[in-house]
């Protein structure tokens, strides 16, 4: 799991203009991790793996969010969107979902409509 999760975090460097949001549903997603959602237990897991890069621990700090309140995949994106606009005053240009190959058509051809995000955005 740790590996995993390290890999998808490793695309951080050379997106210093970017802000990277990590969601997971809201409520615990395993008991003995406490009352933390799993958009929050990431963006603890990313700030804890580059605790000791000065650069990375900035980069974390400034330009990663959680979004926490999602209940699946449709609410992800589209609260994803929302906490964006939170935090920038403005909606994205770009969205990229990085997850699981099986729910690609999920985002793209139904939740993304249903949001009406441009296709090509």
């Amino acid at each position: 799991m740790l590996k995993r999760t390290s890999d998808r975090f490793s695309c951080f460097p050379g997106t210093e203009s970017k802000i990277w949001e990590i969601n997971g549903g809201s409520g615990e997603t395993r008991p003995l991790a406490g009352p933390r959602s799993e958009g929050q237990s990431y963006w603890n897991l990313a700030n804890h793996l580059y605790r000791n890069d000065k650069s990375m621990e900035n980069f974390i700090l400034d330009r990663v969010v959680s979004e926490e309140f999602a209940r699946d995949s449709y609410e992800n994106l589209l609260f994803s969107l929302c906490r964006f606009y939170e935090m920038t005053g403005r909606y994205p240009e770009k969205l990229t979902v990085v997850g699981f190959g099986f729910k690609e058509r999920r985002f793209t051809d139904l939740h993304r409509k249903a949001v009406r995000f441009p296709k090509e955005r």
